[in-house]
């Protein structure tokens, strides 16, 4: 399963009420755009944070770049706040970056 982290911006400088309801209009626009295109998501709310699990990220991802209101989304890793957990997490991540990008930068 993935992990995507959507982020919108002006909705998170609303009153908490109002900031509800536009995340659930926004939830709303989200699975119909997802729907329409037939990839299977579960959306949940966190801290003023949108995540979508799906087994199809780069799907998604394509598909919610498209979708009004949205200001960035990224693929995430989940983890805990273990020190060693962090760490391997990092390394595993570490080791699908493409060598030749890293020489670039």
């Amino acid at each position: 399963m993935g992990l995507l982290l959507v982020r919108y911006a002006e909705m998170g400088l609303k009153s908490r009420g109002v900031r509800r309801y536009f995340e659930k209009v926004l939830t709303h626009n989200m699975m119909a755009a997802l729907a329409q295109e037939r990839v299977e998501v579960f959306i949940e709310s966190q801290y003023g944070r949108l995540f979508v699990t799906t087994d199809r990220p780069s799907e998604a991802a394509a598909v919610l770049r498209r979708v009004f209101g949205i200001s960035s989304l990224s693929e995430v890793r989940e983890c805990t706040s273990d020190l060693g957990d962090i760490r391997r997490l990092a390394l595993e991540v570490a080791d699908l970056v493409d060598p030749h990008f890293a020489d670039g930068v």
